[in-house]
């Protein structure tokens, strides 16, 4: 399981510090590769995945190369993340990796799968079936999110404003349930249809305010 695998029994030790972290996070990132959707876990011949190692704050998403990532029926993606408490954080949620549809124009606001903070992931805009946008983001694409740090007065007072921590979603069929830290279940909820990748979708890592590491 995610807890024995990972050390994650070790979280709470480590104090929410960059530096306290260090060594884990090397340990974290290589075997977190083979959960990762281009896994050999989910293709035959699939390739070990990490999409960033050392931390590294955004000012903005961060285009990644031109990949091929199509999706099996189960997929993992995990990251540290920390958040700037000044940045705002609209109802969609900041991505932390996306697949958009298109680089500009009106596909770049729509995406064939982002993994968002607060836990929640938008998907299916490439073959979204309803005839109006979901009522959450605005946006004609799936979205499904999970109760995470409910709004007490005035903004959220969300932990990764002060400490870093890990964000695990994993994803099977039709079902996809979001963890933190050492393996604690946030949500776990129904689908309203599988994920799939699209042709020519362009990859971005990262949102203004985030700061992320190990993500794979």
């Amino acid at each position: 399981n995610l807890v024995d695998m990972f050390e994650l029994n070790q979280l709470d030790e480590a104090g929410g510090t960059w530096r306290s972290v260090n060594s884990y996070l090397a340990r974290f990132s290589e075997r977190a590769a083979s959960l990762a959707p281009l896994s050999n876990r989910y293709f035959t011949k699939g390739a070990e995945l990490n999409l960033l190692v050392h931390p590294q704050t955004f000012d903005e998403p961060m285009r990644m190369q031109k990949m091929d990532f199509w999706l099996g029926t189960a997929f993992t993606l995990q990251a540290w993340i920390t958040i700037n408490p000044d940045t705002p954080i609209s109802p969609r949620g900041l991505p932390v990796f996306r697949r958009a549809l298109a680089d500009t124009g009106a596909g770049s606001e729509l995406s064939c799968l982002s993994w968002n903070f607060p836990p929640s992931l938008s998907f299916g805009a490439q073959d979204y079936g309803h005839t109006e946008a979901n009522s959450v983001t605005g946006l004609m694409e799936e979205f499904v999110s999970a109760d995470y740090k409910a709004v007490p007065i005035g903004k959220p007072d969300y932990p990764e404003y002060s400490s870093m921590h890990m964000h695990t979603v994993v994803v099977n069929g039709t079902n996809v349930t979001f963890y933190i830290d050492n393996g604690i279940a946030v949500a776990s909820m129904s689908l309203p249809r599988p994920i799939t990748d699209c042709a020519g979708a362009v990859s971005t890592l990262g949102s203004a305010g985030m700061t992320l590491a190990a993500v794979a």
